[in-house]
């Protein structure tokens, strides 16, 4: 054998054996580098949700709680942070928050994980108006009078104004009688400038005996936006006619006349006065009392008095004195 083959060949009997399982390991690592994944690369994701008392038009008429509520795939809720803010203020770490007073709130809100993954920040805006609108109202006329059964035209008027939500677009009202026996309802438009007016038409009416007149209360309601009320009130009454009821129909007097007759001492010859004289009972009626003049022997004046406490007197030669009915009294004159 050649000199050069047979180093060639001691040289291969010598050299190391090379390692013909390199792709096998290489496909383990790889594997191993699959399962373990690229890390924590997700972002949590927060939730918020509003407590409180819901009005109308998106509106709440209560203070309201917003709580956060955060969850990760990769991490327990626990270990997540939730960060807020309103109406762009500073950012605190919350994971809740309280607003009481009326406005429009924005609240941003946000969380992280621990590795440091931040979820986009969202926004929650929340309205509240707890505050009822202003209402006024004024009635004319606010008394009636005769109470002659007729009804009357009674006309009111007023303005309605809220600072945040608005005012609706009607006010209500009710009438309330005192007797319970006329009470209408009913609805009056508000115009642009938070005006309205309504007329309701009320009986001219009242008991005998209701010294202090009846009374209805008229109750206009105004309602913001947001569902709050607020109402105001004005009263019509029908007037009690004290200064004429006693002399109605069936409270006068009995008008009967009265009359007094004397006569003079006898040969003598009494002058003759014929003169009425008044008296006046409770109800206003009036008794007469008439003298006449004639020959007649000495004797008392008799006077007759009207009933229901009438005066009478008569004028003649000689004096008398007669009780009336009911305490009253008459008195005849003479020389």
């Amino acid at each position: 054998m050649p000199r050069s083959m047979r180093l060639w060949s001691r040289a291969r009997r010598e050299s190391p054996p090379v390692r013909r399982r390199c792709p096998i390991e290489v496909g383990l690592l790889e594997g191993r580098l699959l399962l373990a994944g690229p890390g924590d690369v997700t972002a949590p994701v927060t939730i918020a949700s509003l407590v409180g008392t819901a009005g109308q038009d998106g509106f709440f008429r209560s203070p309201v709680t917003v709580n956060f509520s955060a969850t990760d795939v990769d991490d327990p809720s626990n270990t997540l942070t939730t960060f807020a803010s309103v109406n762009g203020g500073a950012v605190v770490a919350e994971n809740s928050l309280v607003l009481t007073g009326d406005g429009t709130y924005t609240v941003a809100y946000f969380s992280q994980d621990p590795a440091g993954n931040v979820e986009a920040a969202k926004t929650e805006v929340v309205r509240i108006d707890r505050t009822p609108p202003t209402i006024t109202a004024a009635a004319d006329p606010t008394s009636l009078f005769p109470p002659n059964h007729k009804p009357v035209a009674v006309t009111v008027t007023g303005h309605v104004a809220d600072n945040l939500s608005g005012v609706t677009s009607t006010v209500t009202y009710r009438v309330v009688d005192e007797y319970g026996q006329f009470q209408p309802t009913g609805t009056a438009p508000v115009d642009t400038n938070g005006n309205y007016r309504f007329v309701v038409s009320i009986p001219s009416s009242r008991r005998g005996q209701d010294r202090d007149g009846r009374q209805f209360v008229i109750d206009v309601t105004a309602t913001d936006s947001a569902g709050n009320q607020a109402t105001t009130s004005q009263t019509v009454t029908v007037l009690h006619d004290r200064g004429n009821h006693n002399g109605q129909a069936g409270q006068q007097a009995d008008d009967t006349g009265a009359s007094g007759t004397q006569s003079a001492d006898h040969g003598d010859r009494g002058k003759a006065h014929n003169q009425v004289n008044h008296a006046r009972g409770n109800g206003g009626g009036r008794g007469h009392a008439k003298q006449t003049a004639g020959h007649a022997t000495s004797s008392p004046v008799v006077i007759h008095n009207g009933n229901s406490g009438s005066n009478g007197q008569g004028h003649g030669k000689s004096h008398g004195n007669g009780n009336g009915n009911n305490g009253n009294h008459g008195k005849g004159h003479g020389a």
